[in-house]
């Protein structure tokens, strides 16, 4: 088992390496820790001639830093020699950082003279080696050249033991970094005119924005001022199909063909995935609910229309108008009014990468070198082309755009048109198989081609005219609604450059209306994105950027030179890096100790978070233990209605304790577990109720299979993940709350009535444990700012009940009045 690299006199050196280099003394180190033999606190001092390094953390821990310090000339520029065939100027210009290497062009500046004449040069990393201030007491045991470092300054014999950390002097690892101020180029660059038809799409977008802010004004509305920081909300995310229905005469405008035959024949076939009757109204009328229970932020998942009739509205077709299934544009804008002067900012969730629509389909069939081509069109494009240089059409697809679509977006240059995911092979395999070294195959992958179903199809986020139409469309719900924010799923899925101009110009039209901090963040995991910092607001410090993103943040830099903070990309990311690491946890899957102590277990959350800091502001981060997109926590533990709440509680906690905005979604509250049974005894009784109602048998061996998370796990449709949190919804399932777990029912149709109020919807437990400690966690996270800081330390347990996860919580800064100085946190 090599750890690290053969020694020089080893001939096998020459054709052997391993990336990071790590001295002999770090691989003991790691291999002691990994088999339990050592904790963090305990290293190995090398008697070598040539050894020099003691490390020691900000957390009085001995773990070197990932990447070695470079010394000497290793941290100057040198020479790349192209050996493989894949690698080309192409190949380096796209590397950027790759583990603890640096690639660059050669710009012949002073800084890479030592490159030399080479066009392609490289560098050895350095790490961050920056930490919060701490007093250290390190121990060497003579005998055995090993030592240990702690916190616990008694155990250094003659030290004063009076001396102690001053908090007031801590600062905050993450705080949020203003980058210097930009010379923005002198004029932006040259484009190719747009054709007839599409200016004709960029002037009637300019026109109803117009119409937008007219209409506001003559109303007589006033618009609600953005916040100063984000940092000390609480959000509440609304999957509005499922959450309340208030009005029931919309609940058969737009469902897909299948419900609609199957509500026809009383079948429940596809029961999970109809849509179920929730809408803006029945939001709306639960708005004071959520003033009650505390939040400020209430995010809504997609609302826009989309021509199949999907319940999660996240296949748009047209961004222009509400889902009729929802409400429409004036219900929106009079939801956001009510919740305004409830003191609730309002934040739709946007999907923008991909269009659906009925009649929208490729009139030939698209083979493997042909979207080949076409993505490696678009790749090279994207990383080496100007900024409104028109794409060849010569690889691309015809495509039908149906009806669906508004009249604004039907331009076969507004899609991609290369094909289906599934055709795009480099090398004869998937895109997702290559190799970390093929960055720029994978991100052509996921930028440039079609969802494998054929289903949706890409938008060309390169093309500046979609860019100006698509934008302008979002903007006319700030001017005409008085929208707080926008949150981007799959923002990684759209170019960058694309994102950097949306995020902008959205900020700036807000700002020019009054609200001059509006919320815009994306979903985003670095360790599955390649260049994923590219998406950040402090792109412009990334390193190597494509072409086209150069340029757009050439053209934007004097709109984003005036916002605050002056970024040009997303502001934050979701979902936060350690969320799959306190679910294990919660969930019973690792030992809580692993969520600080187990260095594997938590290294992928710290390179995310590592990438996402220094380019965003981690504190305004969606953070959620649970999302509408993984399966609720307690599916996979059976949802016992008494003895799994602790779990939710534990969740709910870390949410309210870690950096970002706590975000809760709906159903959090009451213990909500995505469960149809929790035992096999429930499931035939279960099954007898559905036989009942008159259910055919195989109709409900069929549903109860298709619910079975002990034999699908994550295989569950996602519709079972979703449950319906009303009186009268088909689909209410388990619960954690005793209460909520009583009115389970799985039914055959839709709500034939309105529902009661919400004070007296039995699935509003408001006596529940959760939903009391979630009131106060909120209490709590306003009344303690160093909550909402993204300073923390974790605290090693010296003896008794393991099954805890603890850490402390620092201010960044402090002042008088701003509460405790620091909060000591326990989950148990």
């Amino acid at each position: 088992e090599l750890l690290y690299n053969l020694p020089d006199y080893d001939p096998r050196h020459e054709t052997f390496d391993v990336e990071p280099y790590m001295s002999g003394s770090e691989a003991s180190r790691r291999w002691m820790v990994e088999r339990g033999l050592w904790s963090q606190h305990e290293s190995i001092a090398s008697g070598a001639e040539f050894a020099k390094e003691l490390w020691v953390s900000s957390s009085c821990t001995t773990e070197a830093p990932f990447c070695p310090v470079p010394e000497n000339s290793e941290g100057d520029w040198t020479c790349v020699g192209f050996t493989r065939p894949e690698q080309n100027m192409s190949w380096c210009r796209a590397q950027g950082i790759s583990g603890c290497t640096e690639y660059a062009e050669n710009d012949q500046s002073p800084d890479m003279a030592s490159c030399g004449a080479c066009s392609c040069c490289r560098r050895k990393v350095t790490p961050d080696l920056s930490g919060l201030p701490k007093t250290c007491c390190v121990l060497f045991n003579d005998l055995l050249l090993n030592y240990t470092i702690t916190s616990d300054l008694s155990r250094c014999v003659g030290l004063d033991q009076s001396i102690h950390a001053d908090l007031a002097t801590v600062g905050a690892r993450h705080n949020v970094t203003t980058p210097p101020p930009v010379t923005c180029p002198p004029s932006p660059p040259a484009y190719v005119a747009p054709t007839p038809e599409v200016q004709a799409a960029i002037e009637w977008s300019k026109d109803r924005l117009e119409f937008a802010e007219r209409h506001f004004a003559e109303r007589g509305l006033a618009r609600m001022a953005s916040v100063e920081t984000w940092h000390a909300e609480v959000a509440y995310t609304v999957f509005v199909d499922r959450f309340a229905n208030g009005n029931v005469k919309n609940d058969l405008l737009n469902i897909p063909d299948f419900q609609r035959k199957e509500l026809e024949r009383g079948q429940t076939w596809s029961l999970p995935r109809w849509r179920h009757g929730g809408d803006l109204q029945g939001l709306r009328s639960r708005l004071t609910y959520l003033h009650d229970l505390g939040v400020t932020v209430v995010v809504l998942s997609p609302i826009f229309a989309n021509g199949r009739g999907e319940y999660h509205g996240f296949c748009t077709s047209d961004p222009t108008s509400v889902d009729p299934g929802f409400g429409s544009a004036e219900l929106l804008r009079d939801l956001v009014h009510e919740a305004h002067e409830l003191g609730l900012r309002i934040v739709l969730e946007i999907q923008v990468n991909h269009a659906c629509g009925e009649g929208m389909k490729y009139s030939t069939e698209p083979n493997v070198d042909d979207v080949g081509r076409c993505v490696d069109q678009f790749e090279n494009s994207y990383w080496n082309s100007s900024r409104g240089e028109r794409l060849s059409d010569r690889d691309r697809l015809p495509l039908s755009l149906g009806g669906d679509l508004p009249l604004a977006l039907k331009h076969p240059s507004f899609f991609v048109r290369c094909g289906p995911q599934s055709r795009f092979r480099p090398d004869g395999h998937a895109f997702t198989q290559v190799g970390e070294d093929q960055s720029s195959t994978r991100q052509a992958g996921s930028l440039w081609t079609d969802d494998s179903a054929g289903q949706s199809f890409r938008f060309n986020t390169l093309d500046v005219g979609f860019q100006t139409v698509y934008v302008n469309m979002l903007k006319w719900w700030i001017g005409y609604a008085d929208i707080d924010g926008f949150s981007v799923s799959a923002a990684s899925q759209s170019s960058a450059d694309f994102i950097s101009v949306l995020s902008t110009q959205m900020r700036h039209y807000a700002k020019q209306l009054g609200k001059h901090n509006l919320f815009v963040v994306g979903e985003l995991s670095p360790s599955k994105t390649p260049f994923a910092a590219q998406w950040l607001g402090g792109a412009r410090s990334t390193g190597p950027l494509p072409r086209r993103l150069q340029d757009a943040l050439d053209e934007t830099c004097e709109l984003y030179q005036d916002l605050s903070p002056p970024w040009s990309g997303l502001l934050a990311a979701y979902p936060a890096p350690e969320v799959d690491n306190i679910r294990a946890v919660a969930s019973g899957a690792h030992q809580p100790r692993a969520f600080f102590g187990d260095a594997d277990f938590g290294a992928v959350a710290m390179a995310d978070r590592a990438t996402l800091a220094p380019h965003s502001d981690l504190q305004a981060t969606l953070t959620s233990f649970e999302s509408s997109s993984m399966p609720r926590l307690l599916s996979k533990l059976g949802g016992d209605a008494t003895g799994d709440a602790w779990r939710v509680q534990v969740g709910l906690a870390w949410s309210f304790t870690w950096y970002g905005i706590p975000t809760i979604l709906n159903g959090v509250e009451m213990g909500f577990n995505g469960l149809c049974f929790n035992s096999s005894e429930d499931k035939l009784s279960l099954q007898a109720e559905l036989l009942e109602q008159g259910m055919a048998p195989d109709e409900v061996d069929d549903l109860l299979e298709a619910c079975d998370y002990t034999t699908r796990g994550e295989r569950v449709d996602q519709g079972f993940w979703r449950q319906d949190f009303f009186a009268g919804g088909p689909l209410r399932l388990g619960a954690a709350a005793p209460g909520v777990q009583a009115q389970r029912h799985i039914g055959r149709s839709l709500m034939g009535a309105n529902g009661p109020h919400w004070c007296e919807d039995p699935l509003v437990d408001r006596d529940n444990s959760i939903y009391q400690l979630t009131r106060a966690l909120i209490r709590i996270r306003r009344s303690c700012s160093a909550l909402r800081t993204d300073s923390e330390t974790a605290a090693e347990l010296v003896s008794g009940d393991h099954n805890q996860v603890a850490y402390w919580k620092y201010h960044g800064t402090y002042a008088p009045g701003q509460g405790p100085r620091a909060m000591f946190i326990v989950l148990q």
